[in-house]
């Protein structure tokens, strides 16, 4: 039975103790270790004065950024293939590398969405990177943010295309790759907004309420919501979207790193379904029907 077999058998409950499984490899150094090869080690070669200019306008050449990223998400559904997966998720994502004296490196990844990712290396030389800011923290510089960087989102949008329907084209036959349409509304701009932050922008766009006031508005609203999902309800929020506990069964599953069979117990999870409003503005930013 192949996987599309195996996923219509899961969908019928024809199958129930064979369901599919979905690898989440993704990030170069799994990719590589599975793969048994090494990485090109980039944050090494732009710490080098010589390479350093020639290096970055390598990676910031879309050309070569398309190359590269499909390169690893084709070895990331190679390595989910050998492992046994019945299908493994995708992303794509764009980037430019930017001055930073706070970086180590004097250069950081800027996304199309406003974050900034720090860029490391293992002792094997695989690239890594971890989001540590955003560049754009209230509504204002994130529409401005958007309006001036509108031809990138045009090329993100194609560029996506491309790159889900070629690894679908190339792998479709093997193994399901799931396109994850990232980052998501609250992962732009003001990502990590925090509580602060949250009230502060209440307390603005509200502008009867006391700090003292929206603060405890912001609180209540966010414990009513935690309540809720603890009792086992959903939540939903008008022309945003709804929020539920899922069950999820136990299963069978392999180990990335090692390649052994384990066993994933039950769990309770957490799932979101988007409002069709906040799906047109998150596939189109610079569209708003509020």
């Amino acid at each position: 039975m192949d996987f599309e077999q195996r996923f219509l058998a899961a969908m019928n409950h024809e199958e129930p103790d064979r369901v599919p499984v979905m690898g989440l490899i993704m990030d170069p150094a799994t990719v590589n270790q599975i793969l048994h090869r090494r990485g090109v080690d980039f944050p090494r070669m732009l710490r080098r004065p010589v390479l350093r200019g020639a290096v970055r306008r390598l990676l910031n050449a879309n050309w070569y950024w398309n190359r590269m990223y499909y390169g690893n998400f084709a070895g990331a559904l190679e390595g989910a293939i050998e492992l046994g997966f019945d299908a493994n998720w995708t992303i794509y994502a764009s980037m430019q590398l930017e001055p930073d004296p706070e970086s180590p490196i004097g250069l950081v990844w800027h996304d199309v969405f406003g974050r900034v990712w720090e860029m490391n290396s293992d002792d094997r030389g695989n690239m890594s990177v971890n989001y540590t800011r955003a560049l754009c923290a209230t509504e204002d510089l994130w529409e401005a943010w958007v309006a001036a960087k509108a031809p990138l989102f045009d090329r993100l949008i194609a560029s996506a295309t491309a790159f889900h329907r070629r690894l679908a084209r190339e792998y479709g036959d093997r193994i399901l790759p799931i396109g994850y349409a990232a980052p998501g509304i609250f992962e732009n701009c003001w990502q990590a907004i925090g509580f602060v932050n949250f009230t502060k922008l209440v307390y603005e766009i509200h502008g009867g309420l006391t700090k003292h006031e929206a603060a405890e508005v912001v609180q209540t609203i966010l414990h009513s919501v935690k309540d809720t999902l603890l009792e086992g309800r959903p939540v939903k929020i008008q022309n945003f979207g709804v929020f539920e506990v899922t069950d999820r069964q136990g299963r069978a599953g392999v180990d990335p790193i090692s390649g052994e069979r384990i066993y994933i117990p039950a769990k309770k999870g957490l799932s979101f379904r988007p409002s069709s409003k906040v799906k047109r503005l998150v596939s189109d930013p610079r569209r708003d029907d509020a």
